[in-house]
């Protein structure tokens, strides 16, 4: 496939269904009920360890670019802090919906539609740049780190993550039971595996999907300095049947080492 082609994948898959909606599939999309069921799936089930690791406060006054800001949960955060926000986004229902929250909170945000490979922005733009389960989703991933170096002030700071592969999810979930288990890996690559099955769609898109090791994403953030990679994401959801019996504690200590989300936060 093509990298058009994989981009027009992207639009499809996120345009009929926007990154965490069917966490608040109860409610009308758009509605204030909506976007606070997916913020409160998403700090108090999903990843509850991610208002720490980000800092949101620490942004007060700073000018931050989201790249992929999805339904503007995460970026919002930004905003309620203090900061200027820009969010980059493919997907122009992303856009609308994240546009939307921001009016209903009384927030004013820039929401510029636009490829993460192809930055509008000038040079030493921003503070920040973050950007949460996006890139892996483009067809030339170290073209849009580089990309973000470019459009960040000097010491400014990236936070990326990015799937990884040593992770329970790839191996036992998409290697073993969706590959092995269900047969789909005698009918298809890992690629083709992680294209049908990770995201979640209703449209039969097929979003291009890739995951890393530490070692290439320190390869691709090799022209940054102080690169700090941590693995993040394990959920009781990741068990099925049992995983309600798994203790927090136990989940949060396991995704330090076999997580789904390598989060690289690195200095310009």
């Amino acid at each position: 496939m093509s990298n058009s082609n994989f981009k027009n994948e992207t639009r499809k898959q996120w345009n009929n269904d926007p990154c965490g909606a069917v966490t608040a599939k109860e409610f009308e999309p758009g509605t204030p009920e909506f976007f606070n069921a997916v913020e409160k799936y998403r700090y108090e089930i999903y990843s509850p360890w991610l208002k720490n690791e980000i800092g949101f406060d620490r942004f007060k006054g700073k000018s931050v670019l989201e790249i992929g800001g999805g339904l503007g949960t995460d970026h919002i955060q930004f905003a309620k802090a203090g900061a200027n926000t820009f969010d980059l986004d493919l997907a122009k229902e992303h856009l609308r919906l994240a546009k939307e929250r921001f009016i209903q909170n009384n927030f004013r945000g820039n929401f510029i539609y636009g490829d993460a490979e192809l930055s509008p922005f000038k040079d030493s733009s921003f503070d920040a740049v973050y950007s949460f389960g996006v890139l892996h989703h483009t067809p030339d991933t170290q073209k849009s780190i580089d990309e973000a170096r470019r459009v960040l002030k000097s010491n400014g700071v990236a936070m990326i993550m990015l799937y990884y592969k040593h992770s329970y999810f790839y191996w036992f979930s998409l290697f073993f039971v969706k590959g092995i288990l269900r047969g789909n890996l005698f009918k298809m690559n890992m690629d083709e595996i992680m294209s049908r099955f990770v995201e979640y769609s209703t449209s039969g898109a097929r979003p291009l999907v890739k995951v890393y090791t530490k070692k290439q994403a320190r390869e691709m953030f090799k022209d940054f300095s102080d690169i700090q990679i941590k693995i993040r994401q394990l959920t009781q959801e990741d068990f099925p049947i049992i995983g309600k019996f798994i203790p927090i504690s136990i989940l949060s200590f396991l995704s330090k080492f076999v997580g789904w989300n390598i989060f690289i936060r690195a200095i310009k």
